[in-house]
């Protein structure tokens, strides 16, 4: 008995499960274009903005300047891409204070990611960062036993500031604390990509500048010690 039925039959199942059927004349490739075209944060899904905000697209990145005097944890994009689906959807607000990436699948399955990086010009928030600020909330959080030579183990809590309190950022470098019955004068540096330089605070690996407005500032710190220790502190500020 001839096996050709049963062989064209198999064939058949391949190719249908492999192609997607275009209208009845014949068999497509499904697509493998997972790409962003545009970028936009548009004036009116985003309140605050005096006009859109457009990214510059790279292999694997966009990176946005953003404002300095408006907020980034709940921005809304509006992403043009070609693709099947984008992840996270489209024209949903994000919390963009640190890098979010985006996932575009394509029709055939296959990924490619994009990571968004939103930077504030250094002008902007050399200028929003200067001023008297009161402590809202200081915290530190360690873990595996954190340890520095000559500082030992940093105790973990949380600090609320009281009205007395405050960080003083002087237009000239210069930074004025008084926090719970401590006072220290020091100097401070806005570099670029959101950090900020405080000398005392610099045996640390790493900083950041999680959110800075008008009225609210949050910075972090955070490190890992040589027996694999973890530190991080946050400080948040008000005006």
């Amino acid at each position: 008995m001839s096996k050709t039925p049963v062989l064209l039959t198999i064939a058949f199942c391949a190719c249908f499960t492999a192609c997607k059927k275009n209208d009845g004349n014949g068999p497509v490739i499904l697509s493998s274009e997972k790409t962003i075209s545009s970028i936009v944060f548009k004036l009116a899904d985003n309140p605050g903005l005096s006009a859109d905000v457009a990214g510059v697209i790279t292999t694997d990145s966009v990176k946005v300047e953003w404002p300095g005097a408006i907020a980034l944890n709940s921005a809304v994009p509006t992403i043009s891409f070609s693709g099947k689906s984008i992840n996270p959807a489209n024209k949903t607000a994000q919390n963009f204070n640190n890098p979010v990436t985006y996932t575009i699948t394509a029709e055939d399955g296959t990924t490619k990611n994009y990571v968004f990086k939103v930077n504030r010009p250094q002008t902007d928030t050399a200028t929003l960062i200067s001023g008297k600020w009161g402590i809202f909330r200081d915290s530190v959080g360690t873990a595996d036993g954190f340890f520095i030579v000559g500082q030992g183990i940093i105790t973990p809590g949380v600090y609320y500031g009281v009205p007395a309190d405050y960080y003083d950022f002087r237009v000239n470098g210069d930074l004025l604390v008084h926090e719970n019955g401590y006072d220290a004068t020091t100097t401070y540096q806005v570099l670029p990509n959101s950090k900020l330089f405080i000398p005392e605070l610099a045996v640390f690996d790493y900083n950041s500048i999680l959110k800075l407005t008008a009225t609210e500032a949050i910075f972090y710190w955070t490190s890992t010690s040589a027996n694999g220790g973890k530190y991080a502190r946050k400080l948040e500020l008000k005006k």
